[in-house]
């Protein structure tokens, strides 16, 4: 098992074996790979599924091949068997829900998506298993804001908070940031 985390007390590491992947932050870390020791359960669990992926016959991704395009030629160069995005995979509820809902209902999104020129929406997610720190949601907030284009931005409670709490806006968004984006429609 590798975890190149546990052999530094810097908040950076890097990954001998695929420096595409540049400086990781510790805290960018899901808390079971953080706290994994290489002799926990969650190990010994991965270890036995990781050595099992080379006798595949090759591995789906739940992953955008656009966006994920350096860490998909990581494992096939790693595993030597073909590997394929077939994201995003998202459960199907029917006319149930997940979580907390979005808050806003998507027939609006759409409009709002369809009343915009092609090509000039950004769209921010960092998908539903990772999260940033309340730090770096205040910097994306100030940058989304400055950049003036539209976004549509996915935010989860960031890195401290529970993962069910309910949106707070005035702790984790520059001040008045949810004023201005709605003044100026983006």
């Amino acid at each position: 098992m590798n975890l190149p985390h546990r052999f530094t007390n810097s908040d950076d590491f890097s990954l001998s074996d695929f420096p595409e992947a540049r400086l990781i932050q510790r805290n960018q870390l899901p808390n079971n790979i953080s706290q994994a020791d290489g002799f926990d359960d969650w190990s010994i669990f991965q270890r036995k599924n990781l050595s099992n992926w080379v006798n595949s016959d090759g591995i789906l991704f739940n992953s955008v091949s656009e966006f994920d395009s350096v860490g998909l030629n990581y494992f096939v160069k790693k595993l030597q068997i073909p590997v394929w995005s077939i994201g995003p995979v998202v459960l199907s509820t029917g006319n149930g829900s997940r979580g907390k809902g979005g808050g806003v209902n998507p027939k609006i999104i759409k409009a709002w998506l369809d009343s915009k020129p092609l090509n000039s929406v950004l769209f921010v997610c960092f998908g539903s298993m990772n999260t940033i720190s309340s730090e770096q949601m205040m910097q994306l907030g100030i940058a989304l804001e400055k950049s003036g284009n539209f976004f549509i931005w996915v935010v989860r409670p960031p890195i401290g908070f529970d993962i069910n709490s309910e949106f707070k806006p005035e702790e984790w968004l520059p001040l008045g940031f949810m004023e201005k984006i709605v003044e100026t429609g983006k």
